[in-house]
Protein backbone atom coordinates (compact mmCIF):
# COMPACT_ATOMS: atom_id res chain seq x y z
CA UNK A 1 0.00 0.00 0.00
CA UNK A 2 1.03 3.65 -0.47
CA UNK A 3 2.18 5.06 2.58
CA UNK A 4 3.04 8.72 3.85
CA UNK A 5 6.40 8.22 5.75
CA UNK A 6 6.63 12.18 6.51
CA UNK A 7 6.26 12.88 10.11
CA UNK A 8 3.09 14.22 11.88
CA UNK A 9 2.97 17.50 13.04
CA UNK A 10 0.69 19.30 15.70
CA UNK A 11 -1.09 22.05 13.36
CA UNK A 12 -2.62 24.86 14.77
CA UNK A 13 -4.89 27.47 12.60
CA UNK A 14 -4.45 30.92 13.08
CA UNK A 15 -6.31 32.25 10.26
CA UNK A 16 -8.55 29.88 8.05
CA UNK A 17 -9.64 32.75 5.83
CA UNK A 18 -6.10 33.78 5.03
CA UNK A 19 -4.72 30.12 4.04
CA UNK A 20 -7.91 30.05 1.43
CA UNK A 21 -8.69 26.88 3.65
CA UNK A 22 -12.36 28.09 4.38
CA UNK A 23 -15.15 24.97 2.87
CA UNK A 24 -16.94 27.96 1.36
CA UNK A 25 -14.53 29.63 -0.06
CA UNK A 26 -12.17 27.37 -1.28
CA UNK A 27 -12.56 25.20 -4.32
CA UNK A 28 -10.00 22.64 -5.82
CA UNK A 29 -9.63 20.51 -8.44
CA UNK A 30 -7.81 17.57 -7.74
CA UNK A 31 -6.64 14.47 -9.72
CA UNK A 32 -6.16 11.08 -7.96
CA UNK A 33 -4.53 8.23 -8.72
CA UNK A 34 -5.91 5.04 -7.24
CA UNK A 35 -2.42 2.31 -7.42
CA UNK A 36 -1.62 -1.14 -6.85
CA UNK A 37 -0.27 -2.42 -3.33
CA UNK A 38 3.53 -1.23 -3.20
CA UNK A 39 5.50 0.63 -0.37
CA UNK A 40 7.43 3.89 -0.53
CA UNK A 41 7.69 6.84 0.92
CA UNK A 42 6.62 10.01 -0.16
CA UNK A 43 8.75 12.83 -1.01
CA UNK A 44 7.00 16.18 0.96
CA UNK A 45 3.73 14.36 1.66
CA UNK A 46 1.87 15.43 5.31
CA UNK A 47 -1.32 16.48 6.30
CA UNK A 48 -0.96 19.19 3.51
CA UNK A 49 -0.66 19.94 -0.23
CA UNK A 50 3.10 21.62 -1.21
CA UNK A 51 4.17 22.18 -4.70
CA UNK A 52 6.19 19.66 -6.45
CA UNK A 53 7.34 19.41 -9.85
CA UNK A 54 8.26 15.47 -9.65
CA UNK A 55 6.99 13.55 -6.75
CA UNK A 56 9.18 10.71 -6.20
CA UNK A 57 10.25 9.04 -2.79
CA UNK A 58 13.82 9.76 -1.63
CA UNK A 59 13.55 6.51 0.69
CA UNK A 60 11.98 2.90 0.17
CA UNK A 61 11.22 0.71 3.47
CA UNK A 62 13.05 -1.95 3.25
CA UNK A 63 10.58 -4.58 1.81
CA UNK A 64 9.87 -1.80 -1.15
CA UNK A 65 11.57 -2.55 -4.43
CA UNK A 66 9.78 0.08 -6.65
CA UNK A 67 9.34 4.01 -6.64
CA UNK A 68 6.42 6.13 -7.91
CA UNK A 69 7.39 9.52 -10.03
CA UNK A 70 4.55 11.70 -11.58
CA UNK A 71 6.27 14.44 -13.68
CA UNK A 72 3.89 16.81 -14.14
CA UNK A 73 3.64 20.25 -16.97
CA UNK A 74 3.33 23.16 -13.87
CA UNK A 75 3.75 22.95 -10.43
CA UNK A 76 0.83 21.49 -8.26
CA UNK A 77 0.29 20.86 -4.70
CA UNK A 78 -0.10 17.05 -4.20
CA UNK A 79 -0.26 14.63 -0.88
CA UNK A 80 -1.27 11.58 0.29
CA UNK A 81 -4.24 11.71 2.32
CA UNK A 82 -5.12 8.20 2.06
CA UNK A 83 -3.15 5.47 2.40
CA UNK A 84 -3.28 3.81 -1.20
CA UNK A 85 -3.70 6.82 -3.32
CA UNK A 86 -1.63 10.13 -4.23
CA UNK A 87 -3.58 13.18 -4.42
CA UNK A 88 -2.26 16.68 -7.07
CA UNK A 89 -4.07 19.62 -7.52
CA UNK A 90 -4.05 21.10 -10.46
CA UNK A 91 -6.58 24.50 -10.11
CA UNK A 92 -8.01 25.75 -6.93
CA UNK A 93 -10.65 28.81 -7.04
CA UNK A 94 -11.15 31.18 -4.25
CA UNK A 95 -14.26 32.94 -3.03
CA UNK A 96 -12.82 35.12 -1.06
CA UNK A 97 -9.91 37.45 -1.47
CA UNK A 98 -7.09 35.18 0.75
CA UNK A 99 -5.00 38.75 1.76
CA UNK A 100 -1.76 37.74 -0.14
CA UNK A 101 -1.19 40.90 -1.95
CA UNK A 102 -3.69 39.67 -5.08
CA UNK A 103 -6.15 42.25 -4.33
CA UNK A 104 -8.86 40.16 -5.65
CA UNK A 105 -10.43 36.70 -5.57
CA UNK A 106 -8.91 34.21 -7.46
CA UNK A 107 -12.33 33.11 -8.93
CA UNK A 108 -11.90 33.18 -12.85
CA UNK A 109 -15.51 32.65 -14.89
CA UNK A 110 -14.48 30.94 -17.74
CA UNK A 111 -15.67 31.38 -21.47
CA UNK A 112 -19.22 30.64 -20.42
CA UNK A 113 -21.35 31.65 -17.86
CA UNK A 114 -21.62 29.01 -14.71
CA UNK A 115 -18.48 26.77 -16.47
CA UNK A 116 -15.38 28.33 -14.39
CA UNK A 117 -12.05 28.01 -15.32
CA UNK A 118 -11.65 24.44 -17.88
CA UNK A 119 -7.99 23.31 -16.55
CA UNK A 120 -6.15 20.58 -19.02
CA UNK A 121 -2.61 19.16 -17.10
CA UNK A 122 -0.84 16.25 -18.65
CA UNK A 123 0.84 13.81 -16.38
CA UNK A 124 3.35 11.42 -17.08
CA UNK A 125 3.39 8.33 -14.16
CA UNK A 126 6.82 6.40 -13.55
CA UNK A 127 6.71 2.97 -11.87
CA UNK A 128 10.41 1.49 -11.63
CA UNK A 129 12.83 -0.06 -9.61
CA UNK A 130 14.52 1.98 -7.03
CA UNK A 131 18.12 1.61 -9.36
CA UNK A 132 16.33 2.65 -12.29
CA UNK A 133 14.05 5.70 -11.06
CA UNK A 134 16.18 8.15 -11.16
CA UNK A 135 17.91 8.11 -14.36
CA UNK A 136 14.20 7.51 -15.76
CA UNK A 137 12.09 10.92 -14.40
CA UNK A 138 15.47 12.73 -14.13
CA UNK A 139 16.46 12.43 -17.79
CA UNK A 140 12.14 12.52 -18.52
CA UNK A 141 11.83 15.66 -16.62
CA UNK A 142 14.88 17.48 -19.12
CA UNK A 143 13.32 16.31 -22.04
CA UNK A 144 9.21 17.32 -20.92
CA UNK A 145 10.69 20.91 -19.98
CA UNK A 146 13.00 21.12 -22.78
CA UNK A 147 11.07 20.32 -25.40
CA UNK A 148 11.82 21.45 -29.01
CA UNK A 149 9.68 25.05 -29.95
CA UNK A 150 8.30 24.64 -33.50
CA UNK A 151 8.97 28.18 -35.23
CA UNK A 152 7.28 28.64 -38.83
CA UNK A 153 8.99 31.41 -41.26
CA UNK A 154 8.04 32.58 -44.37
CA UNK A 155 10.99 31.55 -47.45
CA UNK A 156 12.69 34.38 -49.36
CA UNK A 157 14.11 37.60 -49.01
CA UNK A 158 11.81 38.29 -45.71
CA UNK A 159 13.55 35.38 -43.49
CA UNK A 160 14.55 37.49 -40.35
CA UNK A 161 18.22 37.74 -39.68
CA UNK A 162 19.19 36.43 -43.00
CA UNK A 163 18.87 38.48 -46.05
CA UNK A 164 20.02 37.26 -49.32
CA UNK A 165 21.20 33.80 -48.04
CA UNK A 166 19.40 30.52 -49.07
CA UNK A 167 17.36 29.26 -45.94
CA UNK A 168 19.02 27.04 -43.68
CA UNK A 169 16.95 23.71 -43.16
CA UNK A 170 19.38 22.13 -39.96
CA UNK A 171 20.99 23.39 -37.48
CA UNK A 172 22.76 22.29 -34.28
CA UNK A 173 24.47 24.21 -31.44
CA UNK A 174 27.14 21.59 -30.29
CA UNK A 175 29.13 19.51 -32.49
CA UNK A 176 28.49 16.73 -29.93
CA UNK A 177 26.07 15.84 -27.28
CA UNK A 178 26.52 16.47 -23.78
CA UNK A 179 26.81 13.52 -21.12
CA UNK A 180 23.68 12.46 -19.57
CA UNK A 181 24.18 13.78 -16.44
CA UNK A 182 24.79 17.30 -18.11
CA UNK A 183 22.87 20.17 -18.61
CA UNK A 184 23.85 23.34 -20.10
CA UNK A 185 21.63 25.56 -18.14
CA UNK A 186 22.92 29.20 -19.76
CA UNK A 187 24.60 30.00 -22.68
CA UNK A 188 24.22 33.53 -22.88
CA UNK A 189 26.32 36.47 -24.98
CA UNK A 190 28.02 38.17 -22.04
CA UNK A 191 30.24 40.81 -24.55
CA UNK A 192 31.65 40.97 -28.15
CA UNK A 193 33.88 38.06 -27.38
CA UNK A 194 32.99 36.42 -23.86
CA UNK A 195 29.71 34.40 -23.44
CA UNK A 196 28.48 33.06 -19.92
CA UNK A 197 27.63 29.39 -19.66
CA UNK A 198 26.26 27.51 -16.05
CA UNK A 199 26.80 23.75 -16.41
CA UNK A 200 25.30 21.66 -14.05
CA UNK A 201 25.32 18.14 -12.76
CA UNK A 202 20.85 16.95 -12.52
CA UNK A 203 21.91 14.09 -10.63
CA UNK A 204 22.24 13.16 -6.38
CA UNK A 205 25.20 11.28 -5.22
CA UNK A 206 24.71 7.69 -5.93
CA UNK A 207 20.86 7.62 -6.58
CA UNK A 208 21.52 6.11 -10.21
CA UNK A 209 24.02 3.09 -9.38
CA UNK A 210 22.50 1.31 -12.28
CA UNK A 211 23.30 3.54 -15.28
CA UNK A 212 26.73 4.78 -13.12
CA UNK A 213 24.87 8.29 -13.77
CA UNK A 214 25.52 9.75 -10.39
CA UNK A 215 29.80 10.10 -10.49
CA UNK A 216 31.63 12.96 -11.44
CA UNK A 217 31.83 14.24 -15.29
CA UNK A 218 34.29 15.73 -16.95
CA UNK A 219 33.44 17.61 -20.48
CA UNK A 220 35.59 18.90 -23.11
CA UNK A 221 34.13 22.64 -23.56
CA UNK A 222 36.48 23.86 -25.46
CA UNK A 223 35.11 22.70 -29.27
CA UNK A 224 31.41 21.70 -27.61
CA UNK A 225 30.23 24.33 -29.71
CA UNK A 226 29.59 25.03 -33.44
CA UNK A 227 29.38 28.75 -33.06
CA UNK A 228 32.52 29.56 -31.66
CA UNK A 229 35.97 28.00 -30.06
CA UNK A 230 36.59 28.88 -25.85
CA UNK A 231 40.23 29.98 -25.65
CA UNK A 232 39.84 30.84 -21.92
CA UNK A 233 37.52 29.97 -18.49
CA UNK A 234 37.10 31.52 -15.31
CA UNK A 235 34.73 30.90 -12.90
CA UNK A 236 32.72 33.37 -10.80
CA UNK A 237 29.84 32.60 -8.32
CA UNK A 238 26.34 31.46 -9.14
CA UNK A 239 25.75 34.86 -9.88
CA UNK A 240 28.46 35.75 -12.18
CA UNK A 241 29.03 38.90 -10.34
CA UNK A 242 32.40 37.98 -9.02
CA UNK A 243 34.99 35.95 -9.74
CA UNK A 244 35.32 32.63 -7.86
CA UNK A 245 38.43 33.04 -6.89
CA UNK A 246 37.91 36.48 -5.35
CA UNK A 247 34.58 35.91 -3.48
CA UNK A 248 35.33 36.12 0.23
CA UNK A 249 32.98 33.35 2.02
CA UNK A 250 32.58 33.17 6.17
CA UNK A 251 34.05 30.62 8.41
CA UNK A 252 32.49 28.49 10.37
CA UNK A 253 33.90 27.20 13.20
CA UNK A 254 31.86 23.19 13.26
CA UNK A 255 32.18 20.39 15.94
CA UNK A 256 33.80 18.24 13.24
CA UNK A 257 35.42 19.92 11.11
CA UNK A 258 35.30 19.02 7.83
CA UNK A 259 37.48 18.78 4.42
CA UNK A 260 38.15 22.12 3.16
CA UNK A 261 36.58 23.53 0.06
CA UNK A 262 39.97 23.32 -2.67
CA UNK A 263 40.78 27.10 -4.05
CA UNK A 264 40.20 27.21 -7.98
CA UNK A 265 42.60 27.35 -10.32
CA UNK A 266 43.17 30.54 -11.93
CA UNK A 267 43.23 28.88 -14.90
CA UNK A 268 40.82 26.10 -16.22
CA UNK A 269 41.45 24.00 -19.01
CA UNK A 270 38.41 24.71 -21.17
CA UNK A 271 38.88 20.60 -22.14
CA UNK A 272 38.75 19.03 -19.21
CA UNK A 273 35.49 20.87 -16.71
CA UNK A 274 34.56 18.71 -13.84
CA UNK A 275 30.74 18.26 -12.69
CA UNK A 276 30.18 16.59 -9.25
CA UNK A 277 26.74 15.31 -8.29
CA UNK A 278 24.19 18.18 -7.90
CA UNK A 279 26.80 20.88 -8.70
CA UNK A 280 26.49 24.27 -10.67
CA UNK A 281 29.25 25.54 -12.17
CA UNK A 282 29.31 29.32 -13.82
CA UNK A 283 31.69 30.62 -16.14
CA UNK A 284 32.74 33.36 -18.71
CA UNK A 285 34.41 31.87 -21.64
CA UNK A 286 36.89 33.77 -24.08
CA UNK A 287 35.53 32.79 -27.44
CA UNK A 288 36.65 33.14 -30.94
CA UNK A 289 33.56 33.23 -33.29
CA UNK A 290 33.44 31.12 -36.12
CA UNK A 291 33.43 32.30 -39.93
CA UNK A 292 30.16 30.98 -40.39
CA UNK A 293 28.46 33.05 -37.33
CA UNK A 294 25.20 35.45 -38.79
CA UNK A 295 25.73 38.96 -38.31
Amino acid sequence: MITSLAPVQNFRMVSSSALGLLPSSHQASSLWLQLPPCAFGLWGAGSGQRPRLAWSPPHTPQDGQVQLTVLTDRSQGGSSLRDGSLELMVHRRLLVDDDRGVGEALLEPGDEPGTGLVVRGRHLVLLDTVEAAAAGHRLQAQREALAPQLVLASSGQDVPHSPGSPARTQFSGLRRELPPAVHLLTLALWGPSTVLLHLEHIFERGESRALNLSQPVTVDLQDLFSAFTISRLEETTLAADQLLSKASRLQWRTSTGGPARPQPAPFLDPSAVTLQPMEIRTFLASVTWSEARDG
